[in-house]
């Protein structure tokens, strides 16, 4: 088989959101959103349907390969197709890398080719099979919100129909204008009509007649000016109702009021005619020209009363009809302003669907082919090259993993095997060691402690004499312990052989007591202030600051004097180089005969260790038999200088013969004894009366 290599490149993939998106892009996208979506396009790749298009290519093309392969259809094609295509995804990419095998070496090229011409169709119609449901989906909601929203237009139509209204609100808003203009013309008629009562009271009492009608009887018992003057008036009123006419409807207010005038003047005729003409009984007969004219006047004032009574009761009917109509106008309200709401969204429903409908057509319409190949088929190698190429890189690899874990091993496993071996490569004297116990609420264990810490402090106390010197710092390779306890230990095993000793703590710690940054802000502040010479205050700062606890050895009561650095020191080598820290180490000095400094832990290139170098007279490294060689060495090279004299090395020992063959204290006591007193022989004669 000759294998061919190609890479294509995914644009627009679809990244997964925490909330559920419906844009589903133009991309194949795993519909649960956890899948990678160019492991789906692989799984597209070396598909079914893949294989089935391409068969038909290549058996046209090359047959003869195919019976290489054995394959003589299409379902054939494709189990042999599965296992010679492969394909990779590059690292923080949307590049895939393709691998394709194929029996002839320059047939293998097209044959890819031809593969992911087929691939970009498929990958092309499943994205566009993918807008296209989406379209179909908006188009089906599309009709269903415009049937809803003619649905919705047709009841608010009928609604108006049944309700006789256009526009409701300028309906009401006339119906009430409407209603308070015909009240007031009411009003005015009520009042001309109680006024032409009293005209016609007034009437009847300057002619003591009781009525217009009698008062006509009487003026037309002789020439008859009245009758004459209602055939004037007639004819006017007629003439005002053809004018009326011509302008106004039957029903108008006005034309009404002409009819009725009409029909009251042309009955007052009539009746006038026959009561001429027929014997009356009347009280007197009106015969001169004054009283005529009153007459004519309160027959004017009786025909208008009934026009004006006419007029009132319509007004009063037209007044009662709006009212109702009035009344009605609220609820037919109410019942559009439901269905105007329904029609507000269903509006803004249909418009978004719209856009939406629009969106997807552009979006289907637009759809290309997402797959870009970045390299063409290249040429067919032969797989036996690639698989010793692969066969001595693994060799390769093997060999560097083997010098990487050796050097690891190394580094791990590079520790020291004794004390004496200590001594041999670093030069410096072991001053004992801690053991290295697992229960420490073992009686046994608690005496071969105790017994280490006592020997310990007995070598320490014998070099110190020697060496003439009170101030010690103890320096640890430990650079993850946040506390020393050794330190504290030995310091506790001073006082306990009646030795005056202080701990100076300079690891950083929480503490609300007045610690060793307040003491030397302070005594710097005094030594500003020239005040070197007060004594008395200076001594009263360092014993706020000093914490003096009493131990009893029987009763195991602590006895400590210890000064604490609090965490809230920003710069604690700022501190130590200060004439403050220089004062108070050297007052210390002069009360006490050996003072203690625990160094921070960390790397011994900190300024605050180097400038502690300076500052003791004497130091001391804390190790553990686990250091690596290399690093216990060049620890302690970068500690030796001409200025600095290591007073020796504390290892800590796991298995060391304290745990192994020391079963109780008096035993440990004893041995040590006889190695004090080789140690005192060994040493210059004339401290022997020190020790």
């Amino acid at each position: 088989l000759y294998t061919s290599n190609s890479k294509i490149y995914v644009k627009n993939i679809v990244k997964s959101d925490f909330v559920a998106n419906l844009d589903g892009g133009n991309s194949v996208a795993s519909e649960s959103g956890y899948s990678n979506p160019l492991f789906n396009l692989y799984e597209v790749l070396k598909s079914e349907n893949i294989a089935y298009k391409v068969y038909p290519i290549i058996k046209e093309k090359f047959p003869e390969d195919l019976a290489v392969l054995g394959a003589d259809s299409k379902e054939a094609f494709f189990e042999s197709y599965v296992k010679l295509i492969k394909a990779t995804t590059e690292p923080s990419t949307d590049i895939i890398k393709i691998k394709f095998m194929w029996p002839d070496q320059k047939h293998a090229p097209v044959v890819l080719n031809e593969i992911l011409k087929v691939f970009k169709q498929e990958n092309l119609i499943i994205n566009k099979s993918g807008e296209a449901q989406r379209r179909e989906v908006i188009d089906k909601q599309t009709l269903e919100i415009v049937k809803q929203l003619e649905d919705v237009r047709n009841k608010i139509k009928n609604h108006k129909l049944k309700n006789n209204t256009a526009d409701l609100e300028t309906e009401t808003t006339n119906t009430i204008k409407i209603r308070m203009d015909l009240e007031e013309q009411a009003n005015l008629l009520s009042s001309q009509i109680q006024y032409n009562k009293r005209k016609l009271n007034e009437f009847a009492s300057e002619l003591k007649l009781k009525n217009a009608e009698v008062a006509l009887r009487a003026t037309g018992i002789g020439n008859d000016p009245y009758l004459v003057k209602l055939s004037q008036d007639l004819a006017i009123a007629k003439q005002n109702h053809a004018k009326l006419r011509a302008r106004f409807k039957d029903k108008y207010v006005d034309v009404i009021s002409v009819n009725n005038e009409i029909d009251q003047l042309q009955t007052l005729i009539n009746h006038r005619k026959q009561e001429t003409a027929v014997n009356v009984v009347i009280p007197r007969a009106i015969y001169d020209g004054p009283s005529s004219e009153v007459v004519t006047n309160f027959a004017l004032t009786q025909a208008e009363m009934v026009s004006l009574k006419s007029q009132w009761k319509e007004l009063r009917k037209g007044i009662y009809s709006l009212k109702k109509r009035e009344r009605s106008l609220p609820k037919a309200q109410m019942g559009l302003d439901e269905l105007k709401k329904l029609e507000d969204a269903l509006a803004g429903a249909y418009k978004n669907i719209k856009e939406k409908q629009l969106e997807a057509g552009i979006r289907e319409s637009e759809i290309i082919d997402n797959i870009i190949i970045l390299s063409h088929p290249s040429k067919a190698t032969s797989l036996i090259i690639f698989i010793i190429t692969r066969f001595f890189g693994f060799i390769l690899l093997g060999v560097l993993l083997g010098l990487a874990i050796a050097y690891i091993k190394q580094a791990l496993e590079d520790k020291w095997v004794d004390m004496a071996e200590i001594e041999t490569y670093t030069g410096q004297n072991v001053l004992g060691s801690i053991p290295w116990v697992k229960n420490l609420d073992d009686e046994t264990t608690e005496n071969i402690m105790d017994a280490a810490y006592t020997n310990l402090a007995a070598k320490i106390l014998t070099k110190m004499h020697l060496n003439k010197s009170s101030v010690i710092t103890f320096i640890s390779t430990n650079k993850s312990q946040p506390k020393s306890t050794i330190t504290e230990t030995l310091t506790r095993k001073f006082s306990e052989m009646n030795k005056s000793v202080l701990l100076m703590d300079l690891v950083l710690k929480e503490t609300k007591e007045f610690d060793l940054l307040e003491a030397v802000k302070l005594i710097n502040k005094e030594l500003r202030n020239n005040n070197e010479q007060n004594t008395e205050n200076i001594h009263n700062i360092l014993k706020g600051a000093i914490r003096k606890q009493s131990y009893n050895y029987e009763t195991k009561t602590l006895k400590l004097d210890k000064i604490e650095t609090s965490n809230k020191c920003e710069n604690l080598n700022a501190v130590i180089t200060s004439k403050g820290f220089k004062y108070i180490l050297s007052s210390l000095k002069n009360h006490y005969e050996f003072i203690f400094i625990n160094a921070p832990h960390g790397f011994i290139s900190l300024p605050e260790i180097q400038n502690l170098k300076k500052l003791s007279e004497n130091v001391t490294i804390l190790s553990s038999l686990k250091t690596n060689r290399q690093e216990l060495i060049k620890f302690v090279k970068n500690i030796s200088d001409s200025d600095t004299k290591i007073l020796g090395i504390i290892p800590r020992e796991e298995n060391a013969e304290l745990e192994k063959h020391i079963n109780t204290l008096e035993e440990f006591r004893l041995l040590e004894l006889y190695k004090i007193s080789d140690n005192i022989l060994e040493e210059d004669e004339d401290t022997i009366s020190v020790k």
